[in-house]
């Protein structure tokens, strides 16, 4: 899955899809066992399947997050309060307890019934278990944080920008070497043209540089890398993902530059509110 589930319904029809097919499989494989009774092997084969299915399954519904179980009581929860993150924690919560308990008994099978394979085995499903619940519900709070965040909230506004006649000589000593940024953003008129980038000048021969203004090296594909004041944190987080760039340009309708957003910015922004709706109820 590449996103969490919009609504509790969907949720629910998910997690009870794997169950409900180990459901199945049990009723065949017990189906085929009677069918089968005659013949020893074949007994033993899909009576055999039958109960490690139905293990499965028992182990699948404990309701601790992430497994079905887990993700089908999350649903329920979130259906009655309407409230994503809360039924997160509790599933989480459970889902902790268990793995906690898994890894005791995999310290109990070990040390004291001298039984090595089955306690390794249970310690490694526990904390299995127990970070991926952390995992998910540090997740939801990370998309929660994206949608309530937009990009003016952390607009640098007060930004140095680059005029289309700039020669690249000058770019470097004046623009690269005295501000700690890798692009700027070129503007003229107050409408962003589009974007310098120090690797864009590496490219060029040093000698050459008097000669070359910043209009023969902008890229001026303003939609892969610009982005607008209102957009939500999301969008920011894709874009800075796909481009790798330090930081981007934010303009409103009408094309006009009116800041830059940076990769340190939002990553310090994210973990700060991160950290607060983390914070224990």
């Amino acid at each position: 899955m590449r996103r969490e589930v919009e609504s509790p319904s969907v949720e629910l029809k998910m997690a009870s899809a794997g169950p409900a097919m180990t459901l199945v499989l049990i009723g065949v494989y017990y189906l085929l066992g009677v069918i089968f009774r005659s013949f020893d092997t074949l007994f033993v084969l899909f009576n055999s399947l039958a109960f490690i299915n139905g293990a499965i399954l028992v182990f699948n519904m404990i309701p601790g997050f992430p497994l079905d179980g887990g993700r089908i009581l999350r649903a329920v929860i979130w259906r009655k309060t309407g409230n994503l993150l809360r039924a997160t924690k509790t599933a989480s919560r459970i889902g902790k307890g268990f793995a906690f308990f898994l890894i005791g008994m995999g310290i109990i099978s070990f040390l004291f019934k001298g039984n090595l394979i089955d306690g390794i085995w249970l310690m490694i499903i526990g904390t299995f278990l127990r970070q991926a619940a952390e995992r998910s519900y540090k997740a939801v709070i990370y998309r929660e944080v994206m949608e309530r965040f937009k990009v003016s909230d952390i607009v640098r506004y007060d930004v140095v920008t680059v005029g289309l006649s700039v020669d690249l000589r000058t770019l470097v000593e004046d623009y690269f070497k005295k501000h700690p940024f890798q692009s700027f953003p070129v503007v003229e008129d107050g409408v962003l043209v589009g974007i310098i980038r120090l690797d864009d000048v590496k490219k060029v021969e040093r000698g050459k540089w008097p000669e070359i203004k910043t209009a023969d090296l902008v890229n001026r594909n303003i939609s892969d890398y610009a982005i607008r004041a209102f957009d939500n944190a999301g969008k920011l987080l894709r874009l800075i993902q796909e481009k790798k760039y330090d930081s981007f340009p934010v303009i409103d309708d009408y094309g006009r530059f009116t800041g830059i957003v940076t990769r340190s910015d939002f990553e310090e922004a994210v973990r700060v509110m991160t950290s607060i709706r983390n914070l224990p109820d």
